[in-house]
């Protein structure tokens, strides 16, 4: 029994000692799952942070590739602005090597003229050495004297103020004439020499000669008749481009030639007509508003006065005008649109009217539809004002037609493109057509050509419909049309057929501007929202881009480095002033040539058809001026009047 006690009491201990054990391990094991329940957590933790991580990593790598690739694209515009840099370089240095040329000539040509200079002072002191000893009632005094005043005339300085004193000069010279014809006979025979005449003078063997190059003036009963003359008055449009307007007067007659405006808001926007006393009539060479915009102030000033223009300019000046007030742009105080469509005096082309003994004659100056050129004749002086002339060959309508005269007097004649070479309206829609599928196709953006809706359009229109397809345009690009150009070319064009180029004459009026892929927008914001959902070219009015429907693809277009705007000449002028300080543009900015003006060999080779004795240069910046006047000057004498400034000049 106490064995079998004895053994169980050990039993029990060995289950004690083995329980207690069990706890141990137990107690272990409960340590361990809570170290890696906590392992776990911390694990759980971390995997968190490193998903974080990640993630942010992620969005690192992809920003860092946007800049990436932003950066290639930022290159590849870099190395095109090089590129056109070094073009540009390359160009200046044509010029630079053209200037050096022309320095060279003018150089050679300032030697000659001071040989020339110290031919005519030697010749000036014979004269007046003659003169010293001559009578006024000789008979050779008047050729004298007027060889005498030529030499004088011939070395003052060319400037407004020797061209005044020239005139004065003249005119007393003609009364001096005259006087000495009141002490002779009228019916005296100049060749006869009065016998009991022993002077001995100079002056009298001069009037023994019969020399070459004596001065005869045109005599009427007797009496000397001096040349006409001509004031010339800048009111605008002389040293600058805009708000062109010029008074003429003949004496008897006096006429204005345009009244315009200046768009761009530079300085006064229009001409001053105060003191334009006793005009006779204006004549309104074309329907741009730096011509005509300032109608309703002179309508307003002269109601009974004829404004004459050719009969497409009648009904695009209205139009022209009606666009601009509906734009907010009407003259404070002008007369209503309609009083001055009543003023308008349409006349043929070729067709010569009288005002006031000067017959005036438009002839076709191929600037624009309707674009005229102006020439007077007064008496037996010739006057021809060219207005805004372009001799290149339009899509439209045609080039300038001079008229059929020789020798004319004076020679008014715009400047816009004085120092520039040609470039043809093809060569320009070529590098519209090429930035168009650039951007369309391969960028997927929209293009902006802002434009005059008043000529300029309807060429660029008439353009891409002639070159588009040998040019590579693709067929799915369309090109919209929008603002003041669609009622231009759908009404206002259509209306003057019979002025447009012959193959337009007989074609429906509806398909000559527009076609499957060029196409008119309406004028609503939707509308223009819509078309710009997909990639496309818009062609909108006006050319400052400041209202209206260019206004609107500007700010939608300009932030976007995908989109681009073709800049058309003028438009490249007005790019920029407007802009807010700070406020930069993102998309591709192209110029092209597309002004109707002549360049600079084309002036040249006006100036060699006419053969003017004289020539006034406006509506060009100064620079321009100059650089053409220098040019002319060796054949010509040059008048470079400014705004207010006066020409007095003898014809």
């Amino acid at each position: 029994e106490a064995e079998k006690r004895a053994s169980e009491d050990a039993h029990v201990r060995e289950l004690e000692s083995e329980l207690e054990r069990l706890k141990q391990d137990n107690e272990r094991l409960s340590f361990g799952a809570r170290a890696a329940r906590e392992r776990a957590s911390a694990l759980a933790e971390e995997v968190e942070v490193l998903t974080g991580e990640r993630t942010d990593t992620s969005g690192l790598v992809r920003k860092a590739e946007e800049r990436a690739a932003s950066a290639l694209d930022l290159r590849g515009q870099l190395d095109e602005r090089i590129e056109n840099l070094q073009r540009r370089g390359a160009q200046l240095e044509k010029a630079l090597d053209s200037e050096r040329s022309a320095y060279s000539k003018a150089a050679e040509r300032v030697e000659e003229l001071h040989e020339e200079l110290g031919r005519v002072v030697e010749e000036r002191d014979k004269i007046r050495n003659a003169l010293q000893d001559a009578r006024f009632t000789d008979r050779g005094f008047g050729e004298l004297l007027v060889r005498a005043i030529k030499n004088e005339v011939a070395t003052l300085p060319t400037s407004l103020e020797s061209t005044a004193q020239a005139a004065r000069l003249m005119e007393f010279m003609g009364k001096v004439l005259q006087a000495h014809a009141d002490l002779r006979s009228p019916g005296e025979q100049t060749s006869e020499e009065d016998p009991d005449d022993k002077d001995p003078s100079p002056a009298s063997q001069m009037r023994k000669t019969d020399g070459a190059g004596s001065a005869t003036l045109p005599r009427v009963g007797g009496y000397a008749r001096p040349r006409p003359t001509l004031s010339f008055r800048a009111l605008g449009g002389a040293g600058e481009v805009g708000g062109s307007s010029h008074l003429l007067d003949f004496g008897k007659t006096r006429i204005l030639v345009d009244a315009g405006i200046k768009p761009d808001g530079r300085g006064p926007v229009t001409p001053d007509f105060g003191g334009l006393d006793g005009l006779d009539a204006a004549v309104i060479t074309h329907a741009h508003l730096d011509h005509c915009g300032a109608l309703p102030l002179l309508v307003r000033d002269r109601p009974k006065m004829p404004i004459y223009c050719t009969p497409p300019s009648a009904k695009l000046i209205v139009s022209a005008l009606n666009d601009h007030a509906a734009m907010g742009g009407g003259l404070p105080g002008g007369a209503p649109i309609h009083e001055v469509r009543k003023r308008l005096v349409p006349v043929p082309f070729g067709k010569p009217l009288d005002v006031g003994g000067t017959k005036v004659t438009l002839t076709e100056s191929g600037h624009i539809l309707g674009a005229a050129s102006v020439l007077l004749s007064s008496g037996p002086a010739t006057v021809f004002h060219t207005g805004d002339i372009c001799m290149e060959d339009h899509f439209s309508i045609p080039s300038a037609r001079l008229p059929e005269v020789r020798d004319i007097d004076l020679l008014i004649m715009e400047a816009t493109l004085a120092d520039q070479k040609p470039q043809p309206f093809s060569e320009s829609i070529r590098t519209m057509v090429d930035v168009i599928n650039d951007t369309t196709l391969e960028r997927g953006g929209a293009v902006l050509i802002p434009t005059y809706a008043l000529g300029q359009a309807q060429e660029i229109i008439l353009g891409i419909k002639h070159y588009g397809r040998e040019y590579g345009l693709d067929r799915d690009v369309f090109i919209y049309v929008d603002g003041s150009v669609v009622t231009t070319s759908e009404r206002l064009y259509a209306e003057q057929l019979g002025y447009m180029k012959p193959y337009l004459q007989h074609s429906d009026p509806r398909e000559i501007f527009f076609s499957e892929n060029i196409r008119a927008v309406a004028n609503d914001d939707g509308a223009r929202e819509r078309i710009l959902s997909n990639p496309c070219a818009i062609i909108a009015s006006p050319v400052t881009m400041q209202g209206g429907a260019s206004a609107f693809y500007r700010r939608r277009l300009e932030k976007s480095s995908e989109n681009a705007v073709i800049l058309p000449s003028n438009a490249a002028s007005y790019y920029g002033t407007h802009r807010a300080e700070g406020e930069e543009e993102q998309w591709r900015v192209e110029r092209v040539s597309f002004a109707a003006h002549c360049t600079q060999d084309e002036l040249l080779g006006i100036t060699e058809k006419l053969k003017p004795r004289q020539i006034i240069l406006i509506h060009g910046s100064r620079r321009r001026i100059s650089d053409l006047a220098f040019r002319l000057a060796p054949d010509h004498k040059i008048h470079t009047p400014t705004v207010g400034e006066t020409v007095r000049t003898v014809l």
